[in-house]
């Protein structure tokens, strides 16, 4: 058996398909980068999937010196307004529920009790 480096000329490009050009540029639109992005390739086509930033160093200090200033502010927060993004979470995940998902309202309503009895019993006010 032998190992090439080639693209197999009976390969398909399903991969490629499934990769939304726009979608990667969305994704990676806010990381900070100052070097050349690299593009990476269907393992079994040799075909360009996306073109992917990356970080220097000074990049990567810019970030955490960044995150750090952002933890301290949120630790400032009281528990409840650090709770606050995570209901909003939740309540957007469930307007925007597949068909099916969570079927009854009852359902739906049971499991934000669930979550609002957690968040008593670790006594987040």
């Amino acid at each position: 058996m032998t190992s090439s480096t080639q693209p197999r000329p009976h390969a398909t490009g399903a991969a490629q398909s499934r990769l939304d050009p726009a979608l990667v540029e969305r994704l990676t639109a806010g990381v900070g980068t100052s070097a050349e992005p690299v593009t990476t390739r269907a393992p079994f086509t040799g075909r360009p999937l996306a073109h992917i930033p990356q970080s220097t160093s000074a990049d990567v200090e810019r970030a955490f010196t960044a995150a750090r200033a952002a933890q301290r502010e949120w630790a400032e927060l009281s528990p409840r307004q650090r709770a606050r993004p995570f209901t909003r979470f939740h309540d957007v995940l469930l307007a925007r529920q597949a068909p099916g998902v969570l079927r009854t309202r009852r359902r739906q309503a049971a499991v934000f009790t669930a979550s609002l009895r957690a968040l008593k019993a670790l006594r987040i006010r």
